[in-house]
């Protein structure tokens, strides 16, 4: 009987375990794909933005926009992880 409880045990906790992978998994698809979104949407807002203030053709004010965003999302969202910030490659 310890034999077959065991197996039946051992069957029971790997379905059980495998459901747990498989939501963890399905998760973290739909995390990223809504992370995915929200960044192709900022994307396009930031270059709608640049182009409504005709900043395309000027580089240089582009550049200087595009460092005063970054910093001030890394000085909003990062507040209580501020020693590991955003990397420059955020924004960019």
């Amino acid at each position: 009987m310890s034999g077959a409880v065991t197996a039946e045990y051992k069957t029971f906790l790997k379905e059980i375990k495998d459901r747990i992978y498989k939501a963890q998994y399905d998760a973290l698809k739909a995390v990223n794909k809504k992370l995915i979104q929200l960044y192709w949407d900022i994307g396009k807002s930031i270059v709608a933005k640049q182009e409504k203030l005709d900043w395309v053709k000027e580089e240089k004010l582009s550049v200087i926009f595009m460092r005063l965003l970054q910093k001030s999302l890394q000085n909003d969202l990062c507040r209580h992880t501020r020693e590991n910030g955003y990397p420059e490659v955020f924004v960019f």
